[in-house]
């Protein structure tokens, strides 16, 4: 698994790894399970986020970014980059970042572009672009007071 996120010490979400869906546990990791179909279908699931018990993001590679408004009984694919997401945070249903990796595809490092920061103030209807400079790029990205 590559990326965990926590709402109490007992309920928390899990993904990671090639076409891995979101797992859950609500006994603090005691026991972990998943009833959902939710993963990145050509790469690995990367980071997950969840609001609250309904409202969450994981995003993974090739810009693959899966949504839920339900605590993962069902999702929809939303369109943020192109890129790999890294990680994803979100201050509530509505608001979230997420940054992704940049992605070397020129034969020279220095031609390829940076990652992105993008964020959503709409529960992801809609989202933001700042690009890094070439080669840069932001692994994890964080705010007080929201959820990583």
């Amino acid at each position: 698994l590559i990326g965990v996120n926590a709402l109490s010490s007992t309920t928390a979400w899990a993904v990671g790894g090639a076409e891995t869906p979101v797992y859950k546990t609500v006994d603090g990791g005691v026991t972990w399970f998943t009833d959902n179909d939710a993963y990145v279908i050509a790469g690995d699931t990367n980071t997950i986020v969840m609001a609250d018990e309904r409202h969450g993001w994981a995003g993974g590679d090739h810009g693959t970014l899966l949504h839920t408004t339900d605590g993962w009984a069902t999702h929809e694919n939303q369109q943020a980059s192109m890129m790999t997401f890294a990680s994803i945070t979100a201050l509530d249903a509505q608001t979230a970042w997420a940054t992704t990796y940049a992605q070397v595809v020129a034969s020279d490092a220095s031609e390829a572009g940076g990652g992105e920061i993008v964020r959503t103030c709409d529960g992801g209807s809609t989202w933001e672009h700042q690009s890094l400079p070439a080669g840069e790029e932001m692994i994890t990205i964080s705010f007080v007071g929201a959820r990583r």
